[in-house]
């Protein structure tokens, strides 16, 4: 249960991430005259989850030479994109460790944010486990499908709540300590760290709960995450026992495109599906 309570956290961590809607702050639109500028060497996947085929180049950085900041890219837009990203996330508790790769869609656009987080773990006796997690917002509200070993449940978040917010705000208050390059993208380095309240980590039904601390690093051009990277520890409450549980979390954007508000549509729709199949609590 302690392995199964890992991965619960590590993935309403990732939902955390994938709900909140990133916000352009000064930091993020200012530059230095000189930037280090990067190098990538890529290798290329594809994989199909549910229907949606999503092609991941994981990129290598390299710092070369120095140079000048280009100018904003045409239709580089912090409240109208979607992005690919590649991450890793590594969960541990005691001598119980669980590592998840994966990939993660992510759209931001006037309609309402949507985003797909598929990750594989190696479950200590169990072997490998698949979850596929989907949402999208819509008013006031997030509407979630959560799948895994072949069951799924649907609930409704508010768009608000501390637990989708948390990387929002941890992005935001973090202070500006460089400039930054990836994918030929030009960007502000940030830093930061603080505290995670009690509540921030949904799951399991309620049986997680705890506070703790975080760092975190992120490379941001015009609103728009590149790279991100963050340690969390939290002393959790588990079956009135308090376990310290560590997450490290790194991403890496492979594609950034326009907002597709097709795929918001479908994704919306399929959410809202997974709602009402889970009245009265009930999986699928």
């Amino acid at each position: 249960m302690l392995a199964a309570a890992l991965v619960a956290a590590a993935a309403a961590t990732l939902l955390i991430m994938s709900t909140s809607r990133p916000q352009q702050s000064a930091a993020t639109s200012t530059t230095a005259a000189a930037v280090a500028t990067q190098t990538a060497a890529r290798q290329t996947s594809t994989t199909t989850v549910a229907g949606l085929t999503t092609t991941t180049t994981v990129a290598e950085l390299t710092t070369t030479t120095a140079s000048p900041p280009p100018t904003r890219p045409v239709g580089f837009n912090a409240s109208y994109y979607e992005a690919n990203y590649t991450l890793t996330l590594t969960a541990s508790a005691g001598s119980i460790s669980v590592e998840m790769r994966g990939w993660w869609l992510l759209g931001v656009g006037p309609l309402g944010n949507y985003t797909v987080l598929f990750m594989t773990a190696e479950m200590p006796g169990a072997g490998a486990v698949e979850a596929v997690y989907k949402a999208a917002s819509k008013g006031n509200l997030t509407y979630v499908e959560a799948c895994s070993e072949g069951r799924c449940v649907g609930r409704i978040e508010p768009i608000n709540s501390t637990e989708l917010r948390l990387f929002a705000d941890l992005i935001n208050a973090t202070r500006a300590t460089g400039n930054c390059s990836y994918l030929n993208y030009t960007g502000v380095e940030l830093e930061g760290g603080g505290n995670i309240p009690a509540g921030a980590l949904p799951g399991l039904g309620g049986l997680l709960n705890g506070t703790g601390n975080y760092t975190a690093k992120a490379c941001v051009a015009y609103g728009i995450p590149l790279t991100a990277s963050a340690t969390m520890r939290i002393d959790m409450s588990l079956y009135n026992r308090t376990v310290a549980l560590q997450v490290s979390i790194r991403l890496s954007a492979t594609r950034i495109g326009p907002y597709v508000p097709e795929r918001y549509r479908q994704l919306l729709s399929e959410a809202e599906a997974a709602v009402e199949k889970s009245r009265g609590g009930a999986g699928y």
